[in-house]
């Protein structure tokens, strides 16, 4: 596969690669992209064909973020690629041009209950509670965040997800069932609450935790390898985009306006160890030291334990508007009388 992938590669990519600092090149014509992506796969088809292999259409994926992509020609038959919110499975990770972080806790929600499925009988035996949170992490943990390491980390969702399932996975063991008559919003909420509880008692490290710490080792392993992955994350990285923006709207380059900046990984790395963070990944003990930083200005908090009183707050300050808004209105009757 290999092989035929670079043989294929040769033959279709013809222009050179940028340079340090390259113009944005202008917007190819659809027509062009299709035609060039066909001839790819043609080439592609034909050096598998000399190994015996084929591609199977009914499990070739694709999705397109134009509203008219069209079809490919793939050994005989068409495919046509999905919309623009549909999932891409990429090394076990769903990828999209629309979906972004609800699809990615959608998939972690999934392995999770396809773990615990799996592993139920030895989770739920009769043993210490500090053994069974020690096998939750081993059998499930790995699992569900196999390919968490490819995305950018998002606090309101990717990190905060993980803690949920987490959680969650955890109540099953104490809390009991569902009381007679009780909601289930009640039940999951006082269920979570203790499940959180235990974690901090037994300091057993949340499913966050552990995403953000695999995180930047795996980015400070990288640069130090100082191989074509860390060219590639370098190649207009967080040193070139602020360079570019230092100059004028009309010479420097800029981000579509639909740029997520809580997605991209190398921004908040770079807030951490500064743009030159290859450079300083080098150093493993300097990189260690700023891995806690690291983790306290993206792990979500731990709950204070106040959910009780900011309810009875929030109730204040709603009373408290309505009552102003009584007055106010009042005031302008006795204006209009």
């Amino acid at each position: 596969m290999g092989e035929c992938l670079v043989k294929t590669l040769a033959q279709t990519q013809q222009q050179p690669r940028g340079g340090d600092a390259p113009r944005l090149p202008p917007p190819a014509p659809p027509w062009g992209e299709l035609y060039h992506l066909q001839r790819t796969l043609d080439i592609l088809q034909r050096l598998l064909l000399e190994h015996g292999l084929r591609i199977n259409p009914k499990k070739t994926t694709s999705i397109c973020s134009t509203d008219d992509p069209g079809r490919f020609h793939i050994d005989g038959e068409w495919v046509t690629p999905q919309s623009g919110d549909a999932a891409l499975t990429v090394l076990g990770s769903p990828v999209s041009f629309q979906g972004g972080p609800p699809q990615l806790a959608a998939e972690m929600g999934t392995r999770a209950r396809k773990a615990w499925g799996k592993n139920e009988a030895l989770l739920t035996a009769k043993t210490k509670l500090k053994q069974r949170l020690q096998l939750h992490n081993i059998y499930l943990c790995a699992r569900v965040h196999s390919g968490r390491l490819k995305h950018g980390q998002y606090r309101t969702r990717s990190c905060a997800q993980p803690t949920y399932n987490n959680c969650s996975t955890c109540a099953v063991w104490w809390g009991g069932a569902r009381a007679p008559g009780e909601a289930w919003a009640d039940w999951n909420k006082r269920t979570l609450r203790v499940a959180r509880v235990h974690l901090y008692k037994h300091k057993v490290e949340r499913w966050s935790t552990y995403i953000l710490r695999m995180i930047w080792g795996v980015w400070g392993h990288v640069a130090r390898a100082q191989d074509v992955t860390f060219e590639m994350l370098m190649w207009r990285g967080m040193e070139w985009w602020w360079q570019q923006q230092a100059l004028p709207d009309t010479i420097g380059a800029r981000h579509a306006s639909r740029f997520n900046s809580s997605l991209d990984t190398e921004r908040h790395i770079a807030a951490i160890a500064g743009a030159r963070w290859g450079e300083v990944a080098r150093d493993r003990l300097a990189w260690e030291a700023l891995e806690e930083r690291f983790v306290e200005a993206h792990d979500p908090p731990w709950c204070s334990g106040k959910q009780a009183q900011l309810q009875n707050l929030a109730q204040t300050r709603q009373a408290k508007a309505i009552k102003e808004w009584r007055q106010a209105r009042r005031a302008g009757n006795r204006l209009l009388n």
